[in-house]
């Protein structure tokens, strides 16, 4: 709805006109000397009145008032809100801020609780130091030394030193049964050399005789049998004892792979729990949640100690004190097309107060459509404010600052039209409204 406010000055300067004129027009002595005469204290009565409605009718002419389309309003949060959460969330230990409070940059806003951050890091740690502990000792059976542990925990150490004897004493029966092995298989081939040769002697005796028809064939043939079966088994113990002299040779040889194997893979985690461990220690760092900015907070997601923050959910938001402030109106859809960007508003605080003065402001956005009121159903076009300060001033150095929510009136300053266009431009509307209608 269109408003009409009059400038202060101007109404000072008119009645100071007016109150001239009647001066001016008052009558004389020798008037009230006249008063006898009726008709001409009438005529000059009718004159007085005609010049104060001149006057008045060329003040209504010439004198401008504002026009302002008044809508209600609140301040809303700018657009460069500092949202704040955190990547791991966690259980909240302390809350230090509330809603509406100041804080300065660095301030705490939010303590979580670091135990698993601090058992995480732990237990990467102690993983590490095993790790170590086995990079150590591999490196000193690979080079058939012996480990020094000392720069680990005792604990570790002696682990790892129980674990390398282990290994050695594993090592020296795999060996000792390897060598056992090959003697076994030596002392059966030694054997069944020893019992061949006089029975292959024996053999070739009779089979001359037997060919000379002095001794029997069956004799002959019990020999060879016996020959063939103890070559046999000579042949068998020569190759199993071939077997168990690789078996002893290939110990070492695969001991020594599998302690290559062991190594890169020990070398690989310690190089992966070293990647991790920053992000352990700056996540234990990161449990306290500070103001990057100066400013206010708008929100804050936890109630207090014991809460439980998501990850990435928004802890805290903060309107930085330098933020630009707006504020939104609902101005009517009949309104809209008086209003344009760059004009001049006079905001006030709801309820009025008469002891803060207006604030200035420019229209700085017009919606392109217009939306229904979900109450009243009435439609409307968002248009948004841009104050010239971020508080309301009073003369007893009283401040009201413009805070998120603060509700406001907005008049905008759509032109200026003279006192008797306001007072005749609705009557000549009514009278051309009544003659054409049917």
């Amino acid at each position: 709805m269109n408003h009409i406010v009059s400038d202060p000055v101007h109404t000072v300067a008119a009645n100071h006109a007016q109150t001239s004129a009647v001066a001016a027009l008052a009558p004389s002595p020798s008037i009230d000397q006249d008063r006898h005469n009726p008709g001409r204290a009438a005529r000059i009565s009718a004159m007085a009145i005609l010049a104060i409605f001149g006057l008045g009718l060329v003040w209504a002419a010439s004198f401008r008032v504002a026009i302002m389309a008044v809508a209600d309003g609140r301040v809303v949060p700018p657009e460069r809100v500092q949202v704040l959460g955190h990547a791991e969330g966690g259980r909240v230990a302390a809350l230090h801020v509330r809603t509406g409070q100041h804080v300065t940059a660095g301030d705490a806003l939010i303590d979580l609780d670091p135990t698993a951050a601090r058992a995480d890091l732990a237990q990467l740690k102690a993983e590490g130091e095993v790790l170590s502990g086995d990079i150590l000792r591999l490196d000193a059976e690979r080079l058939g030394q012996v480990p020094d542990f000392g720069g680990l925990p005792a604990a570790i150490g002696s682990q790892q030193t129980a674990l390398f004897k282990s290994r050695q004493h594993r090592h020296a029966e795999d060996l000792r049964v390897a060598q056992a092995e090959i003697t076994a298989n030596r002392a059966v081939v030694i054997g069944l050399t020893a019992a061949l040769a006089p029975l292959r002697l024996r053999m070739q005796a009779r089979r001359g005789l037997s060919e000379k028809g002095l001794a029997s064939s069956f004799l002959v043939n019990e020999d060879e049998a016996r020959v063939a079966e103890l070559a046999g088994r000579l042949q068998e113990a020569r190759a199993n004892e071939e077997k168990a002299r690789h078996r002893l040779s290939s110990i070492d040889v695969v001991r020594q792979e599998d302690i290559a194997l062991a190594l890169k893979d020990a070398h690989a985690k310690l190089e992966s729990h070293s990647s991790q461990r920053p992000k352990l220690e700056k996540r234990l760092s990161d449990m306290r949640i500070v103001a990057p900015v100066t400013g206010t907070v708008k929100s804050a997601a936890v109630t207090g100690p014991g809460s439980t923050l998501r990850p990435g959910e928004a802890a805290v938001e903060i309107v930085p004190d330098d933020a630009r402030r707006v504020i939104a109106v609902k101005l009517p859809a009949g309104e809209v097309g008086h209003v344009r960007i760059g004009q001049t508003t006079r905001i006030t605080l709801l309820p009025a107060d008469g002891g803060l003065r207006p604030l200035e402001g420019i229209v700085s956005q017009i919606a392109p459509d217009s939306s229904a009121d979900d109450r009243s159903g009435q439609f409307h076009y968002l248009v948004e404010i841009t104050p010239a300060a971020t508080e309301f001033t009073g003369d007893a150095a009283e401040i009201y600052p413009l805070v998120p929510g603060v509700p406001v009136s907005v008049a905008i300053i759509t032109g200026t039209r003279t006192v008797l266009a306001a007072l005749m431009g609705p009557l000549f509307a009514d009278l051309d409204r009544a003659v054409s209608e049917r």
